[in-house]
C-alpha cells in the first residue's frame, strides 16, 4: 500500500481539491450538523449530546469506507487499490494548503492588502479586516505551519499504518474539531470530547513531524539550530498540546515570532508568543514556510514508511521464529471443511459428493487468514467434495497447493448416507444413534449397515496420518477432515478428554505428532 500512498499524494500536488466535486469532509461536516441537532434536542447533557454526535460521525466515517474497500478488493484487488487512492487523496491537503498561502503572497506582491486580507481569511478563523501586512504575514504561516499536521501528516500517518478508513475516520475527527471544538458558550461542552479526541489522534504525529520540520529547515539552509532550540524552549506554551510544536519550529527556522494579539468576532485573544523576532516579517516567508511545509510532508511521509517497512520486516523475522517454534513442538492442525446444505439439513453424507454452501465459503476464507498466521507449510485434505472445496479457498490464500488423500474421508455410513439424523433411529433401531455417537471402546466395532465401523475409520486415518507426519515431519501441518473423524481423533489421541461435543465446520484443533505416533488404536497396530 506505500505505492498507493504515494500515487495519492502525487495526485494531490496535481489535482489539489476540486471545488466543484462532492468530497467526504463537506458530506462528514453536513451528517455531523444533522447530528448536532438531533442529539441537542434529545439529550439532556449537552456533553452526552457532543459524544453521542462524535462517535456516530466517527462510526460511520471509518465503516463506509472500510466496506467499500473491502467489496471492490472481492471484485477486483486493482479496484480496491484505486478506491484506496482516491480516499487517501481526499485526507490530504497538500496542494490546497500551499496554493491558499501563494494567493495571500500574490496579493501582498501586488500590494493589495484589501485582497490579501481577503484571501488569508480563507485560513484563519481571526478577524481579517484591519489586519497590516506583517500581521497578514503572519496569519498565513501560522495557519500554514498548524495545518501541516492537521492537513499532512496525521492523516498520511493513519493512511501508512491504518490504511484509508483509518484516513478517513482521523480526516471526521479532524473535522468535528474544526466544528465543534470552541471554547464557547455554544460549544465549551458540547464540543469538549470531539476536542479532546483531535488532541490525542494528532499527538504522536505533531511530534514526529515538528522534528521533521527542523530536519527540512536544515536541508533548505534555513537556522536550524534557532528551529530546534525554539521547538524546545516554546513549543509546549500553546494552548493547544499540538499546534505550538510546528508553529515553533516553524518560527525558529525563519527566526521570526509568531503569537501575539488576535481578534475573534471583535473579542481579543492573546497567543502565547513563538520565537524570537530576530527577523521583520516578510513576504518571502511565506513561500520558505512553503518550503518546509513540502519537504517536511515528503520526509514525514519517508519516515512513516521506513518505521512500517521495519515493522514489517521485524513482525515477518518474528513469524519466522514463531514456524521454528511450531516445528519444534510437532503440531498439525486439523480442521472441519466448511458448512454444506446436507449439514444445515442434519443430514447423513458420509461418502457422497456434497458441496460446501456459500456460509461455508465464508467459513473457508475466514479460517484462511487465521491459517496464514499460523505459517503453515503443508496441507492436507481429505478427497470428498467438500473437503476439496475447503482446501481449494484456502490453499489459494497459502499459496499451497493441496495434498489430496482418501485416507481422511469421513467415516463410510453405508445404508445411512442420505438419511436425516432424525430418521437412522426409525431405520436402524432404537438408539442406535446414540450409541453411534457413544465413544466408549464398547461400540467401536458398531456400523451402519453396508457401512465402516468406528474402529475401521481409526485405523484408516491414523495409518495416513502416520504416513504424511513422517513425510512432512519438519513442517507445518493442516488437515481438512470431517466432524466425525475428528472426534475419533479427539477421542483416540487425546483420551483425557471424557465428553467429545459435536465439531463445528471449520472448527480447528492442535494435535501433537507425539500424541498421534504413540496411540494404540488397535492391538493389529501395536507393532508398526
Amino acid at each position: 500500500m506505500p505505492w498507493g500512498i504515494a500515487i495519492s499524494i502525487l495526485v494531490d500536488l496535481i489535482l489539489g481539491d476540486p471545488k466543484d466535486l462532492p468530497h467526504p469532509v463537506r458530506a462528514i461536516g453536513k451528517l455531523a450538523r444533522a447530528l448536532e441537532k438531533f442529539f441537542r434536542n434529545n439529550c439532556s447533557s449537552e456533553e452526552i449530546a457532543g459524544i453521542l454526535t462524535s462517535c456516530l460521525v466517527y462510526l460511520i466515517s471509518f465503516i463506509i469506507p472500510f466496506l467499500s474497500v473491502q467489496f471492490a478488493n472481492q471484485l477486483h484487488w486493482i479496484l480496491g487499490e484505486l478506491l484506496s487512492i482516491m480516499i487517501i487523496y481526499t485526507t490530504i491537503a497538500i496542494r490546497d494548503m500551499i496554493d491558499h498561502s501563494k494567493e495571500v503572497y500574490d496579493a501582498l506582491v501586488q500590494t493589495n492588502l484589501p485582497l490579501a486580507r481577503k484571501k488569508v481569511s480563507k485560513i484563519v478563523a481571526r478577524d481579517t479586516e484591519n489586519l497590516s501586512e506583517s500581521e497578514i504575514i503572519r496569519a498565513c504561516v501560522e495557519s500554514t505551519a498548524e495545518n501541516l499536521v492537521d492537513g499532512i501528516t496525521t492523516p498520511l500517518f493513519y493512511a501508512v499504518f491504518g490504511g484509508p478508513a483509518w484516513a478517513m475516520l482521523y480526516r471526521s475527527i479532524n473535522t468535528l474539531d474544526s466544528l465543534f471544538g470552541y471554547k464557547n458558550k455554544k460549544y465549551l461542552r458540547f464540543g469538549s470530547f470531539p476536542a479532546r479526541i483531535d488532541d490525542l489522534a494528532n499527538y504522536l504525529p505533531a511530534r514526529i513531524t515538528s522534528y521533521i520540520l527542523v530536519l527540512s529547515s536544515l536541508f533548505l539552509g534555513y537556522n536550524f539550530k534557532n528551529s530546534l532550540y525554539i521547538l524546545q524552549r516554546d513549543g509546549k506554551k500553546h494552548p493547544s498540546p499540538n499546534s505550538g510544536l510546528t508553529e515553533a519550529a516553524v518560527a525558529g527556522a525563519l527566526e521570526i515570532q509568531l503569537g501575539g494579539v488576535n481578534l475573534y468576532s471583535g473579542v481579543q485573544n492573546i497567543k502565547p508568543k513563538l520565537g524570537d523576532p530576530k527577523k521583520e516579517f516578510q513576504i518571502e516567508q511565506i513561500l520558505q514556510t512553503n518550503k518546509l511545509i513540502l519537504l517536511s510532508s515528503i520526509l514525514t511521509f519517508i519516515f512513516y514508511i521506513l518505521i512500517y517497512s521495519g515493522a514489517a520486516y521485524f513482525c515477518k523475522n518474528e513469524v519466522k521464529e514463531l514456524k521454528e517454534i511450531f516445528k519444534k513442538s510437532n503440531v498439525i492442525y486439523v480442521f472441519r471443511h466448511g458448512e454444506t446444505d446436507w449439514n444445515r439439513e442434519g443430514r447423513l453424507q458420509g461418502h457422497l459428493e456434497i458441496s460446501i454452501n456459500k456460509q461455508g465459503k465464508l467459513q473457508s476464507k475466514s479460517l484462511a487468514l487465521i491459517l496464514k498466521r499460523l505459517g503453515i507449510e503443508v496441507l492436507l485434505s481429505s478427497d470428498l467434495k467438500r473437503a476439496q472445496e475447503t482446501s481449494q479457498i484456502i490453499s489459494d490464500e497459502l499459496n499451497l497447493n493441496p495434498i489430496f488423500n482418501p485416507g481422511f474421508r469421513e467415516v463410510f455410513l453405508g445404508d445411512g448416507q442420505g438419511k436425516l439424523i432424525n430418521e437412522v433411529d426409525f431405520y436402524f433401531g432404537k438408539n442406535f444413534w446414540k450409541k453411534w455417537n457413544n465413544h466408549d471402546p464398547l461400540y467401536d466395532t458398531l456400523r451402519f449397515p453396508n457401512g465402516e465401523s468406528k474402529q475401521e475409520t481409526d485405523i484408516r486415518v491414523h495409518l495416513s496420518l502416520i504416513h504424511m507426519i513422517n513425510l512432512f515431519s519438519n513442517q507445518i501441518i493442516a488437515l481438512c477432515t470431517h466432524g466425525f473423524v475428528m472426534k475419533r481423533m479427539l477421542k483416540t489421541y487425546k483420551s483425557k478428554i471424557k465428553n467429545i461435543s459435536n465439531i463445528q465446520n471449520v472448527e480447528c484443533i492442535q494435535f501433537n505428532f507425539q500424541e498421534i505416533k504413540t496411540a494404540m488404536i488397535h492391538s493389529s497396530l501395536k507393532e508398526t
